[in-house]
């Protein structure tokens, strides 16, 4: 999965969404 943000990082038009993507994993690891 690393590897999949790292190359989307490089990617500018896909920011908002790894960003929001990241958030949303977070937010499922925080209901854990």
């Amino acid at each position: 999965i690393k590897a999949t943000i790292d190359f989307a990082l490089d990617r500018e038009d896909l920011h908002d969404q790894v960003n929001e993507y990241i958030h949303t994993l977070v937010e499922k690891e925080k209901a854990k």
